[in-house]
């Protein structure tokens, strides 16, 4: 994934802000997104998303539209899905640096 995008998923939500700059900013990065392979999302993207698209006080998405939107927009942008090793490998940098986990 070198030399690639990350799309935070407040980029993903704000193509549906009420706040017209954010919104258009967003949205333009999500086309071309969608258009080239320069970014990508985690599946913690998509799951916060989906979260959100769902809430009963937004109503941003029926439970079909969002599956659309899952299908069309952001699975294909999803490039990362962690593994068990992923986990324990966190644990010893946890570990070894003092992070935070």
């Amino acid at each position: 994934m070198k030399d690639k995008i990350f799309l935070d998923t407040n980029i993903i939500l704000y193509q549906f802000s009420e706040d017209k700059k954010k919104k258009k900013i967003a949205i333009d990065i999500v086309a071309e997104a969608v258009k080239t392979s320069n970014y990508v999302i985690s599946y913690q993207v998509i799951q916060e998303f989906s979260n959100v698209a769902l809430n009963k006080n937004k109503e941003y998405f029926s439970i079909n539209e969002l599956k659309s939107y899952l299908n069309d927009i952001l699975f294909p942008l999803c490039k990362y899905y962690p593994s068990p090793d992923f986990y324990l490998k966190s644990l010893v940098l946890k570990n070894k640096f003092k992070y935070s986990y």
